[in-house]
C-alpha cells in the first residue's frame, strides 16, 4: 500500500472522529442537562412547604453556587489544575422552558465546535504541508520540521491556555474541551510529521521512527493527566498503530512485545491512579482500549510472523500483561458474599468487569501459545505462570477470587487439547482371565514421547492442589478454594489417564488416584479439626467430594462390570457416618450424586444385559452385584437419617428397593440357567418372578405399616402392580400354554400351572384381605377379581391337562371335557358361595353369583350345541339342582323370611256376661 495513502486514511480518519466524537458528546450532555433540570424541578417542590414555614423565623438561604450545579450537569470532577479563583460570579439559572435551547447552545459553542476547531486547525497544517509539497517550495526536512514545530505550537497553545484563570474556572464547572482540542490537533501533526519523515521522505530508520512515534505517544498520555481523557486515547491509538506503520522486513517479537507492555504499563498506571480514584466516568474507557489492543497484538502475531524461538518472548509478554490488567485496578471494597448466601452472584463494577475479560483473554491465548508452539518448554512454563498468577491474585484479591476457577479450567484445558500422535493406540495392554480381558499387563507409566504432558501436567495438578490449600486460609470464600483444591488434580488425572491410557484396565493409574485420595482424606481430617469459616461445612464437603471423586477413579481404573459399581456404592455409608458423626450438611449432595451415578450404572445401564452370569447357575455377579449396592444403600439410609432430612433418605431407600428388585429377578433368570438378556422358560421365569415380586411386595407393606414413608408406600404398590401386569399380560397372555402349546411338566396340582395361576391367585386373596380394612377400597376390590379370576383360570387349565396331558394346545373339547368344566365351574361357585355365608363377606357371593352366570352361559352356548345324550341331560340337571340350590341357601341363610310377631288378644270388656 502507498504510503501516502496511509497518510492520507489516517487524516480522514481523524476527520470522521472529531464529528462523531463531538455527535457523542452533545447527546450526552443533552440528557444530563434534562437530569439535573427534573432534578432542580423536584428539589424545588419540595423546599417551598420549607421555606414557606421558616420564612418567618429565618432568613431566607443564598442559592447554591452555580459552579456546583454545572459541575453536577458535567457529571464530573475539576481536572486536573482546574482550580477555580474566588470572585467569579455566580450563572444565573436559565428560565424552565428554555433550558434544553440553552444546553444545546452551550454544547455547539464549547464542545462541538471547539472540536471541530481542532480538527480544522490539524487539517490546515497537513493542508499547508502539502501545498508547499506540491509547489516545490521546502525540502522534505523543513516540511517535517515545520509540521513538528505546527504541532508543538498547538500543544503549548493548549497547554497555556489550560492554565488561564478563565479556563479553570470552566474546568471547574463542567469538562473543558478548548485546551484539549488544540493539544490533539497538536499531537496528530506531529505524529503525521513524523510518519510523513519514515514513510515518505525516508529520513529516519525503522528503529529510530519506532522510538519517536513511541514517544510521542507516551507524551500524549502524560499530558492526559492535565487536559483530559481524549488525549490518553489520542496517545493509546497512535501507539498501538505504530508496530504497524512502521513494521519492518524482520520483526522482532521481543521489540514488539516489549513496546507494548511499555506502552499498557501507563494506560493502566492512570486509571489506578487518576481515574478510578475521583469516580470520573471520562476514564471508564482507557482501560477497555488498552486491552483490545494488547490482546490484538499476540493474536495477529500467532497468526502471522510466527517463529519457534517467539514462545518465551510472547509468553512472557502473556503473564506480564495479565499482571499489569489485574494489579493495576481499583480493588472493590464492596463484601464479597459466600457461595449461595444472598447477595451472590454480586453486580461486578466496571474495573472487575474488565478485569474478569482480560484473565479470560490471557488465559485463551496462554492455551494458543502451547498449541501453536507445539507444547514447547517457554510456552508451558508461560501457562504454568500465568495459572500461578491468578492463583495469587485471587488470594489477594476477594473480589477476583474465581480465579482460582479459571486456573483450574485453563489446566483441564491444556492436558485435554494436547496434540497426540495419530497411530498412538494406547499403553494399556490387556490379559484375560476365562477367555475375558480383565485388566492391563503392568507397563511404563508414560509412553515415550509424552514426558512433557505428564510433567505438565503433574505440575498443574501440584499447583492447583496445593495452591488451592494455601489459598484456604484467610480467604473470604474457602469454599471456592477447596473445591478447586481437592477437584482439579482428580480431574487432570482423569483427563491423563483418558489421553494416554485409553480408559483401559491399569493398576498403577488406579494407585495414583488412591493416592489423591488419601490426601484429600487428610485435608479433610485436618479441616475437621480447624475452625474455618461460616463455610466449614461446605469446605468438608468439597473435600469429601474431592476422596469420592479419586476412589471412584481408582475404581474406575481397576476394576470394570459390576464390581466397579460395588465400589462406588460402598462410599455411601462412609459418607452417611462422616455426615452423621462431624454434622457435615455439605456431604447430602455428595452422596446424592453418589447414587444416580450407581442407580444409572445398574438401572439404565443397557450393556448390563451383556454380563455372563458364569457356570453356576444362582452364583453370580447379580448376587454381589445388586446385593452390596443394595445394603450400602440401605446402611446409608439409616446414616442419614438419624441426621436429620427426608429427600436423601428417601432416595436412598428407594434405590435399596429397587436393587433388591433387580436381584430378585435376575437371580430368577440365573437359576433357571437363562442368560441376563435372554430367559429359557420364560412362563417358568415370569411365574417366579410374580411370586417373589408379590412377597416382596407384602414384606414392603408390612414395613409401611409399622412405619409409614412415601418411599414404601409407593413401594409395595409399584411391585404388586409389576406383578399383576405380567401376570396378566405374560402368564395368561403370551406365554399361556393353552397359546403357545409348551408343555406343562410335573404332577397334577403341583406343576407350573400352580406357579403360574393358583400362587399368584392366592397372594392377590391375600392382598384383598389386608387392603380392605387398611383404607385401601378400590385395591382390594381389584386385587380380589384377580385372584378369583386366577383360581377359575387354574381349575380349567388343570382340568385341560388332565384331558389332554402336559401339552393343552389341542383339540376342540370333547363332551366329557366339556360336562366337566361346567361341572368344575359349579362347584367353584358354590364353595365361595358357602364361604361367603360361613364368613359373611358379600364380596364372595357376588364373585360365587359371577362363576354362576358364567357356567349358565357356557352351558347355554355350548353344551347346548356341543353335547348330546346323557352328558346334555347331566349339565342340564346338574344346572338346574345347583341353581335350585342356591336359591334356597340365598333364602335361608342370605335373606331369610322375617316373621311378623301376632298381635296379643284384646282382653274381655269388664262387666259383661
Amino acid at each position: 500500500m502507498d504510503d501516502s495513502v496511509i497518510l492520507f486514511g489516517l487524516l480522514a480518519a481523524y476527520l470522521l472522529a472529531g464529528p462523531a466524537i463531538a455527535v457523542w458528546a452533545l447527546l450526552r450532555a443533552r440528557r444530563l442537562t434534562r437530569e439535573v433540570a427534573a432534578l432542580r424541578a423536584a428539589l424545588e417542590g419540595l423546599g417551598a412547604p420549607l421555606a414557606e414555614a421558616q420564612r418567618a423565623e429565618a432568613p431566607s438561604a443564598e442559592p447554591p453556587p452555580a459552579a456546583e450545579a454545572e459541575a453536577v450537569a458535567g457529571g464530573s470532577v475539576p481536572a486536573a489544575g482546574g482550580v477555580p479563583p474566588e470572585g467569579l460570579p455566580e450563572a444565573e439559572p436559565a428560565p424552565a422552558g428554555g433550558r434544553d435551547l440553552a444546553g444545546l447552545e452551550r454544547s455547539l459553542t464549547s464542545r462541538w465546535l471547539v472540536w471541530l476547531g481542532g480538527v480544522t486547525l490539524a487539517l490546515g497544517g497537513a493542508f499547508l504541508v502539502k501545498y508547499s509539497i506540491d509547489q516545490g517550495w521546502l525540502g522534505p526536512l523543513v516540511r517535517v520540521l515545520l509540521g513538528l514545530g505546527f504541532g508543538a505550537l498547538l500543544v503549548a497553545a493548549g497547554e497555556a491556555l489550560r492554565r488561564r484563570p478563565l479556563q479553570q474556572a470552566v474546568a471547574a464547572i463542567g469538562p473543558n474541551f478548548i485546551p484539549p482540542s488544540l493539544t490533539a490537533a497538536g499531537l496528530f501533526s506531529a505524529y503525521v510529521s513524523l510518519y510523513a519523515a519514515f514513510a515518505l521522505y525516508g529520513l529516519m530508520a525503522p528503529p529510530t521512527a519506532f522510538i519517536t512515534l513511541a514517544l510521542l505517544a507516551w507524551g500524549a498520555i502524560a499530558l492526559s493527566l492535565l487536559q483530559g481523557p481524549f488525549i490518553a486515547l489520542l496517545g493509546l491509538v497512535g501507539g498501538f498503530a505504530t508496530p504497524f506503520l512502521v513494521a519492518g522486513e524482520q520483526p522482532s517479537a521481543w521489540a514488539l512485545f516489549g513496546y507494548l507492555l511499555a506502552l499498557i504499563l501507563p494506560a493502566m498506571a492512570i486509571v489506578r491512579l487518576v481515574g478510578e480514584p475521583r469516580g470520573t466516568r471520562a476514564w471508564s474507557w482507557l482501560p477497555w482500549a488498552a486491552l483490545a489492543g494488547a490482546v490484538a497484538w499476540p493474536w495477529l502475531w500467532l497468526t502471522g510472523p510466527w517463529s519457534a524461538g517467539d514462545a518465551l518472548p510472547l509468553g512472557g509478554y502473556l503473564v506480564l500483561a495479565a499482571a499489569i490488567f489485574l494489579l493495576l485496578r481499583r480493588v472493590s471494597e464492596a463484601p464479597v458474599p459466600a457461595l449461595g448466601q444472598p447477595g451472590w452472584p454480586r453486580r461486578l463494577s466496571q474495573a472487575e468487569a474488565c478485569a474478569w475479560l482480560a484473565a479470560l483473554l490471557f488465559a485463551v491465548l496462554g492455551f494458543l501459545l502451547v498449541r501453536v508452539a507445539e507444547s514447547a518448554a517457554p510456552a508451558i512454563g508461560a501457562a504454568l505462570t500465568l495459572a500461578a498468577l491468578y492463583l495469587w491474585i485471587a488470594w489477594r484479591d476477594a473480589a477476583l477470587d474465581g480465579l482460582t476457577a479459571l486456573a483450574a479450567l485453563l489446566a483441564l484445558a491444556l492436558v485435554a487439547a494436547w496434540e497426540l500422535p495419530t497411530d498412538f493406540a494406547g499403553i494399556a495392554a490387556l490379559y484375560s482371565i476365562e477367555g475375558r480381558d480383565h485388566g492391563a499387563v503392568p507397563g511404563p507409566w508414560v509412553p515415550e514421547g509424552f514426558e512433557a504432558l505428564a510433567v505438565m501436567a503433574a505440575l498443574l495438578a501440584a499447583l492447583l492442589g496445593l495452591g488451592g490449600q494455601a489459598g484456604l486460609r484467610g480467604a473470604a470464600r474457602p469454599a471456592l478454594w477447596a473445591a478447586v483444591s481437592a477437584l482439579t488434580p482428580v480431574a487432570i488425572l482423569a483427563v491423563v489417564y483418558w489421553r494416554i491410557a485409553h480408559l483401559g484396565l491399569d493398576l498403577k493409574w488406579s494407585a495414583l488416584a488412591l493416592a489423591l485420595a488419601a490426601l484429600n482424606l487428610l485435608a479433610a481430617a485436618w479441616h475437621a479439626r480447624r475452625t474455618l469459616s461460616a463455610e466449614r461445612d461446605a469446605v468438608l464437603g468439597f473435600t469429601a467430594l474431592g476422596v469420592t471423586a479419586a476412589v471412584s477413579l481408582g475404581a474406575a481404573m481397576a476394576l470394570h462390570q459390576a464390581w466397579l459399581t460395588v465400589v462406588l456404592s460402598l462410599q455411601l455409608p462412609v459418607l452417611g457416618w462422616l455426615s452423621r458423626r462431624f454434622a457435615i450438611a455439605s456431604l447430602r449432595p455428595v452422596a446424592a450424586a453418589l447414587a444416580a451415578v450407581v442407580l444409572i450404572r445398574l438401572v439404565f445401564n443397557p450393556y448390563i444385559l451383556d454380563y455372563p452370569f458364569g457356570s453356576t447357575p444362582g452364583l453370580s455377579w447379580v448376587l454381589y452385584g445388586y446385593g452390596i449396592p443394595a445394603a450400602a444403600f440401605w446402611l446409608a439410609a439409616r446414616q442419614f437419617g438419624r441426621a436429620g432430612g427426608e429427600r436423601l433418605p428417601a432416595l436412598l431407600d428407594g434405590g435399596c428397593l429397587v436393587f433388591v428388585f433387580l436381584l430378585v429377578s435376575f437371580e430368577i433368570r440365573s437359576l433357571l440357567g437363562g442368560t441376563a438378556r435372554v430367559a429359557d422358560d420364560r412362563l417358568l421365569e415370569a411365574s417366579l418372578q410374580s411370586i417373589a415380586w408379590l412377597i416382596l411386595a407384602l414384606v414392603v407393606h408390612r414395613l409401611d405399616r409399622r412405619r409409614p414413608r412415601p418411599v414404601l408406600a409407593w413401594g409395595w404398590r409399584i411391585l404388586a402392580g409389576l406383578a399383576a401386569l405380567q401376570v396378566v399380560v405374560v402368564q395368561l397372555g403370551l406365554e399361556n400354554p393353552l397359546l403357545t402349546a409348551e408343555p406343562v411338566e410335573g404332577w397334577p396340582l403341583l406343576n407350573e400351572l400352580a406357579l403360574a395361576y393358583t400362587l399368584p391367585a392366592g397372594f392377590a386373596l391375600v392382598f384383598a384381605r389386608l387392603l380392605g380394612p387398611a383404607g385401601h377400597p378400590r385395591l382390594a376390590v381389584g386385587a380380589g377379581v384377580l385372584g378369583l379370576a386366577l383360581l377359575m383360570v387354574a381349575i380349567t387349565l388343570e382340568l385341560r391337562r388332565a384331558f389332554h396331558g402336559p401339552v393343552l394346545a389341542g383339540p376342540w373339547p370333547g363332551e366329557a371335557e366339556l360336562y366337566a368344566y361346567s361341572a368344575a365351574w359349579l362347584l367353584y361357585a358354590g364353595a365361595l358361595l358357602a364361604l361367603g355365608i360361613a364368613r359373611q363377606v358379600p364380596a364372595l357371593r357376588y364373585a360365587s353369583l359371577a362363576v354362576l352366570l358364567a357356567t349358565v352361559a357356557k352351558v347355554f352356548l355350548l353344551d347346548l350345541a356341543d353335547l348330546a345324550g346323557l352328558w346334555r341331560v347331566a349339565s342340564f340337571v346338574g344346572l338346574g339342582l345347583t341353581l335350585v340350590g342356591i336359591g334356597y341357601l340365598y333364602q335361608r341363610f342370605v335373606f331369610p323370611p322375617r316373621v311378623t310377631p301376632e298381635a296379643p288378644p284384646e282382653p274381655a270388656a269388664a262387666g259383661r256376661d
